[in-house]
């Protein structure tokens, strides 16, 4: 067989383009206006907490709790232990003392 093989054939590459275009817009266009965060992930109130409060964040159900300290208010900002740098969470709630 000439041309290199049966798989090779003609590539179209004007079209393949113009679908690779289309299909980012359409992602951009997804992600255009994030989604709320929802009451529910938020157990407690933003203005419950006070910076210095040692709290527990996390951003999905089924990740551990870290420990941290509020560094800011609005938004709610947290510094987990062993941390440089402040964070937003989705979850965040206040620590126990228990030994938690």
């Amino acid at each position: 067989m000439s041309g290199g093989g049966a798989l090779w054939g003609k590539f179209d590459e004007a079209g393949n383009e113009a679908g690779f275009k289309a299909a980012v817009e359409a992602w951009r266009q997804s992600k255009a206006t994030p989604e709320p965060v929802k009451a529910a992930q938020r157990p407690e109130s933003e203005a419950s907490f006070q910076v210095g409060d040692e709290v527990e964040v996390r951003d999905y159900e089924d990740q551990t709790w870290n420990p941290g300290v509020v560094t800011w208010t609005e938004p709610l900002k947290v510094q987990p232990f062993g941390k440089q740098k402040s964070f937003t969470f989705e979850m965040v709630q206040k620590r126990c003392n228990a030994g938690t």
